[in-house]
Order: structure tokens, then C-alpha cells, then sequence
């Protein structure tokens, strides 16, 4: 009897204990459920990026956009740009479409990707975002601007991708410029040696550093900090730009907004040069009837 009067204790306990993880999993489910309904502000913690690139919600996928056919584009920048391809034979509409464009009304402060350049307006608000993969503007900061307005920040955008493209090794940037021209192994051949050469430079100047930091007299707090910055630096290469950057950006931007369409494609690259600009995309022959955005 006793036997059994201990068995039944143990099963009401077992009995209870299912039923008491049963429903916290379900409240669990519940509240999961709700923090995540209706595209709420927590929404995004489900869109991880996937390779640096943003996983967009069904609501920020109506946002993407061609930009190569936004009236301000057409009126303003394609007829330079098709001049510049033609004298250089590397489409700058296929460059524009490099990134994926996003435009629409939303909140710059709360993307699902981490963001490493941008523009904000007089009064700090947020007018456009560049995440490594994306470019995010706001169509409602913008939406007094005119066409010429509009087009200015447009062009500011392209050349800032282009800037950023310093980020990429080169086998990833020609994997990016390549998508119109799937089956140029030349150019990933090339990619692949270069990068070698690449990682086998940075790693000679990572050990140098190392042991310069390793001689050095400091407190030992101090030195692990040093240390763990030197290995995120050669670590991460997408890293957000700084004053600097941003002058050189508007220095090009502001010199091809003067010439115009007198504007050579050669004047153009010495111009990007003296301002630190990453030329390596203009070596490959990027195609104009391609869509390159979401190529991964």
C-alpha cells in the first residue's frame, strides 16, 4: 500500500511539473507571438542580417526600388552617366544598381542591419542610411525636395557605395560586379590571387604590430584592450566612415556637379583618386541591362 501511495504522489508530482512547463511554454509562445505581431518596433530582431546583408520584412521589400528609373535620375544623372560609360565602357547605371535602393517612408534609426554611413539633414534627421548590402532613404525627409535636390542626393549616394566598396575583398567585390557576367572566371582568378596576396600583407603588418604592442610598457588592462582592437581591425573591414571620409565624398560630388556634362571620364578618376576613392569596380566591365541588386 505504502508502495503505492508513493507512486501515485510521484505521478500527481509529474502531472503537475508537465502541466507547469506546458503552459509556461505556451505563455512563452504567446508573448513571442505578440512581440513580434504587426511589424512592432521589436519586429526586426527576427530579420538578422544573412552575410551582411539585411533580411527584409514583406513591408520593406514593397520599398525597393530601380532607381535607374526615378524621374530625377532620368532627368538629371543619366545623361552624364551614359556619357561616363560611354568613354569608359564601365556602365554607371550598373554601378548605381550595385546595392539594393529602399525608398519609402520609415525609420532610419531602427534598421535591421547595422548602418556605416549616412546623411541627416539640418535638424538631425535622418535622410538616408548605407548598410554594406543596402541604401535606405526616407522618402518622407525628402519629400519637398525638387528634382534637381533629389538627384544631388541620389548621386551623393552612388558615389558613397562606391567609397564603401574599400570594405570588400576583391574576390567579393568582383562576386558583386560580376553578377551581369556570371561566367567571367577571369576576374575571380585574378580576385582569388590578389586576396591571397592581401590576407598574406595584412598578417605580416598584424604581427608586426602585435609584437611592437607586445614590447610596449603599459598596464596589462590596457594592453588586452590595444590587442583586441588590433585584431578587429584587420578583422572588420566594413567600418563606418568618419569626417574625413564624408568631405572626400562631397568633394567628388561637388566637382562632378560643377562640370557637368563637360565632365571627363579621365578628370573624373584622377578627381576620385586625390580623395581616396576604391577604383577597383571601374577595371571590371560592368553591363547596363542587368539588375545587380539582389545578387548574392
Amino acid at each position: 500500500m505504502r508502495s503505492n501511495h508513493n507512486y501515485l504522489q510521484l505521478a500527481t508530482a509529474i502531472a503537475v511539473s508537465c502541466s507547469l512547463i506546458l503552459s509556461a511554454c505556451q505563455l512563452r509562445d504567446q508573448s513571442v507571438e505578440a512581440k513580434y505581431a504587426n511589424g512592432g518596433k521589436n519586429s526586426t530582431e527576427l530579420n538578422k542580417p544573412s552575410n551582411g546583408r539585411a533580411v527584409l520584412t514583406p513591408e520593406m521589400e514593397k520599398n525597393k526600388i530601380d532607381v535607374t528609373t526615378l524621374e530625377s535620375y532620368k532627368t538629371n544623372l543619366a545623361p552624364l552617366f551614359d556619357k561616363l560609360t560611354e568613354s569608359s565602357g564601365v556602365s554607371w547605371n550598373g554601378i548605381a544598381k550595385l546595392k539594393t535602393w529602399l525608398i519609402g517612408a520609415m525609420d532610419l534609426k531602427h534598421l535591421p542591419v547595422k548602418h556605416i554611413a549616412g546623411a541627416d539633414s539640418a535638424e538631425d534627421i535622418p535622410i538616408s542610411r548605407q548598410s554594406i548590402y543596402e541604401i535606405w532613404i526616407d522618402s518622407s525627409a525628402v519629400e519637398d525636395y525638387s528634382d534637381r535636390e533629389k538627384a544631388s542626393l541620389i548621386l551623393h549616394e552612388t558615389l558613397t557605395s562606391i567609397y564603401l566598396m574599400r570594405g570588400f575583398k576583391n574576390l567579393e567585390l568582383c562576386n558583386l560586379a560580376m553578377a551581369a557576367d556570371r561566367n567571367n572566371e577571369d576576374c575571380r582568378a585574378r580576385a582569388k590571387e590578389a586576396d591571397i596576396a592581401l590576407v598574406a600583407d595584412e598578417m605580416k603588418s598584424l604581427n608586426e604590430e602585435s609584437t611592437s604592442l607586445a614590447n610596449k610598457t603599459m598596464d596589462a588592462h590596457k594592453k588586452r584592450i590595444e590587442q583586441a582592437r588590433l585584431k578587429a581591425k584587420f578583422k572588420n573591414r566594413h567600418t563606418p566612415l568618419k569626417q574625413e571620409d564624408y568631405e572626400n565624398i562631397v568633394t567628388v560630388k561637388n566637382y562632378i556637379e560643377k562640370h557637368g556634362d563637360k565632365l571627363t571620364y579621365k578628370a573624373l578618376m584622377n578627381k576620385m583618386g586625390e580623395n581616396d576613392f576604391d577604383l577597383r569596380v571601374f577595371s571590371i566591365k560592368l553591363k547596363d541591362t542587368e539588375d545587380l541588386s539582389d545578387t548574392p
